[in-house]
């Protein structure tokens, strides 16, 4: 049965400099991590299935002794109600990255504008129009313009 540690407390914690793993107390596997630039973030260092897992909880001292205690428990909350935590995790990540990859951005939205407009042109004129939708490809257009969701931040430039 592994040895239970006393809680340390934040003054404690806060005189841990030197690169390594402290365990700090107050729930079973949360560390401090000490790395060797002297940053220094929370571990939980648990078991899920039968997967050993080092779950990141924040640096410090953005988050504090007593929010890493509460963000551990509720992380061993999750693993006891059967929940991966760290794909979990992954998942939330990857639909994030999915919803922003389909933002408009200011580039695609004058390509789509210039295509809705050069249908109303003169068969005539269409020539014309094919030659400046080439040229759209030249136009110096802002640097937020490639990143989605600055349509309106561009816009509001204009």
């Amino acid at each position: 049965m592994p040895r239970k540690i006393e809680p340390l407390s934040a003054i404690e914690v806060s005189r841990f400099i030197e690169p390594g793993f402290y365990a700090v107390g107050g729930v079973a596997g949360l560390c401090l991590q000490v790395t060797t630039d002297k940053s220094r973030s929370w571990i939980l260092r648990t078991v899920i299935g039968k997967k050993r897992r080092y779950i990141g909880l924040g640096g410090y001292p953005d988050v504090s002794l007593s929010q890493a205690r509460e963000r551990a428990r509720d992380v061993k909350d999750k693993i006891f109600q059967g929940i991966d935590v760290v794909l979990e995790r992954q998942k939330a990540r990857e639909a994030l990255m999915l919803a922003q990859s389909k933002q408009l951005t200011f580039t695609e939205a004058a390509r789509r504008k210039h295509d809705a407009i050069s249908r109303e042109y003169n068969p005539k004129h269409r020539p014309l129009t094919t030659m400046h939708g080439s040229k759209l490809q030249h136009i110096p257009y802002p640097s937020c313009a490639t990143h989605p969701g600055h349509v309106g931040e561009v816009l509001l430039l204009v």
